[in-house]
């Protein structure tokens, strides 16, 4: 080794030095991400998919969307632009664990909207306790905190099956 330069044997090492770092770095990553995934409780997600309904209007034409219960009475959200051809005290029917052995449809009468901020307030008819979630206002969110989002961005369009009604994308 006495023939090797200093210089070079220095060169190399810092060379080397940037890979092992970018391995180290990915390896924390992947770790991380693993450990977050671990993380994710499921039967918060089990609950959380459970209080959330496929919308189904029928009129001028049939629109489908997400809607989520906010009161175990059955009250219950959805946006304004997807209901706007309904009248208050309308109905709209909501479809419980779409896709699911045990998909029930219930219906819902339009109770309020707010055209401003898109939003529309459905009850549902049929007397129970439902799973609802929870509306708070959480100072402790930042930027790139991690979400989970739960809904039917596409309506019908992800069902399996024609005619069938889709399983809820998580």
């Amino acid at each position: 080794h006495s023939n090797i330069p200093i210089s070079h044997t220095l060169n190399s090492t810092i060379s080397i030095c940037p890979t092992i770092f970018l391995i180290l770095l990915f390896t924390f990553f992947a770790i991380w991400s693993r450990a977050q995934a671990i993380g994710q409780d499921r039967a918060t997600i089990e609950y959380v998919k459970d209080a959330c309904f496929l919308t189904e209007v029928s009129g001028k034409e049939q629109k489908h969307a997400t809607a989520f219960c906010v009161h175990p009475v059955g009250i219950v959200v959805t946006n304004h632009h997807v209901v706007d051809q309904i009248e208050i005290g309308g109905t709209i029917n909501l479809i419980a664990n779409s896709g699911q052995p045990n998909q029930e449809t219930l219906e819902a009468k339009l109770l309020r909207i707010d055209e401003k901020n898109d939003l529309a307030i459905l009850k549902i008819s049929k007397v129970g306790i439902y799973k609802a979630i929870e509306i708070a206002n959480a100072p402790e969110l930042y930027e790139t905190l991690g979400v989970t989002a739960f809904g039917f961005p596409f309506g019908k369009s992800l069902s399996l099956e024609e005619d069938a009604f889709p399983t809820i994308s998580v």
